[in-house]
């Protein structure tokens, strides 16, 4: 008998239409749904991240959005920490976790039982100069240390995830471990979920991206410029602003800086999420456990076509 703990996973690329799956099948099999979106968790971006309405998070239940300050650095690990908490507290009220988010890292590591090493605070203030470093001087000096340490990562981690670069060499000054055997130390945890993984996307990319440019222009009717505004003002003389990654926030900078027209910004938001969605299309290749629908227009209907086949049903009976 399979004791691992039975969570299902709705995937697929932005604008596919995940959250209305997720409510829809959390109302049928009395779930509750954890975010696995890793822009969602941060406050005051609600237009920006697309997160669940108000009214949405009164259907159903929702863990894991709104609960972080924009400056707080949030990690996979803690991610997977704090959910396995949820879903450990879900299923003891008899109900079902369902996984709802395009963040592929978090889903997988989650799935996948990665196992990421703890460190204490006393650990972590040894490898505070790696930030003092890479604020003082630019990424060239990480890059030459991971060189003499752990050369081998610089042809896994791309040159400009700064952020990625600079964990690395934290990992490997923390444990002497290179970022290739941690990775292989990381699995050796047994999985403890079977997860059920559904995913969505349109028949077409052309029909993918004229949703996203869909959903850009709603974004500018219910307000995103003056949500990105808000955060611009709030931030604008400090360093913090160039930290701000979210699509659909980030591309209003330069208008408010008076460095682009308004129209330009809004393509490029258009742009930046159509390779965004194909960043995570390509992602969810190499996960060949995915059921995969077809999302039918902005009428969802798959959960209909879901319930016919009974999977879900079946799944949680084994």
């Amino acid at each position: 008998m399979d004791k691992k703990i039975k969570i299902i996973c709705i995937v697929g690329p932005t604008c596919s239409g995940k959250t209305n799956l997720g409510i829809d099948i959390a109302k049928n099999i009395n779930g509750e749904i954890i975010s696995a979106d890793s822009m969602q968790i941060y406050r005051g971006m609600d237009i920006s991240t697309a997160k669940p309405s108000i009214e949405e998070l009164k259907m159903v239940k929702h863990h894991m959005i709104d609960f972080l300050d924009i400056k707080q650095r949030y990690s996979v690990s803690q991610y997977v920490k704090e959910a396995s908490i949820i879903i450990d507290k879900i299923v003891k009220k008899g109900k079902i976790p369902i996984l709802v988010g395009g963040t592929g890292l978090y889903i997988d590591s989650l799935t996948n039982g990665i196992n990421f090493l703890e460190y204490d605070k006393k650990c972590i203030d040894k490898v505070k100069y790696i930030d003092e470093l890479y604020f003082k001087y630019g990424i060239n000096p990480i890059i030459e240390e991971l060189v003499k340490c752990d050369k081998k990562v610089l042809e896994t981690i791309h040159i400009n995830n700064h952020i990625k670069l600079i964990n690395a060499l934290k990992k490997y000054k923390l444990t002497g471990i290179t970022f290739e055997e941690n990775n292989i130390k990381s699995l050796e945890k047994e999985p403890i979920y079977n997860p059920l993984f559904i995913g969505l996307n349109y028949e077409t990319r052309d029909l993918l991206y004229y949703q996203i440019n869909n959903r850009v222009d709603n974004m500018i009717t219910r307000g995103v410029i003056e949500e990105s505004l808000a955060i611009y003002n709030q931030y604008k003389n400090t360093e913090f602003l160039n930290n701000i990654k979210t699509i659909g926030c980030k591309e209003f900078f330069p208008f408010f800086k008076k460095e682009q027209c308004l129209l330009e910004c809004i393509e490029n938001i258009k742009k930046q999420t159509r390779r965004y969605s194909k960043r995570q299309l390509t992602w969810y290749r190499y996960n060949t456990n995915i059921n995969w629908y077809i999302t039918k227009k902005t009428d969802l209907k798959v959960v209909d076509y879901i319930k016919s086949k009974k999977n879900i049903e079946q799944f949680m009976k084994i």
